[in-house]
């Protein structure tokens, strides 16, 4: 599936999902737009550290690279 189709598609599956729990609880906007910016903050929160990981990932990779390629030119020069 196409990642534009798949955010739209639960893009509508998060609003219907909104929609349900409005009803079921009988929210008022303001108390549902309070709800949805918690919400938006923890997804934020989890983005945040997602994206730090990564960076840490992607740090020790290139080190181990350049680990790697020093190693090699030190068996190199020792010949």
């Amino acid at each position: 599936m196409k990642i534009d189709v798949a955010i739209e598609l639960s893009k509508n599956e998060i609003i219907n999902s909104i929609n349900e729990v409005s009803k079921k609880y009988n929210l008022p906007s303001c108390l549902l737009n309070n709800i949805l910016q918690a919400i938006a903050n923890e997804v934020n929160n989890i983005a945040q550290q997602d994206l730090q990981q990564n960076m840490q990932d992607y740090q020790r990779q290139k080190n181990m690279e350049l680990y790697k390629k020093t190693k090699k030119k030190e068996k190199e020069s020792e010949k």
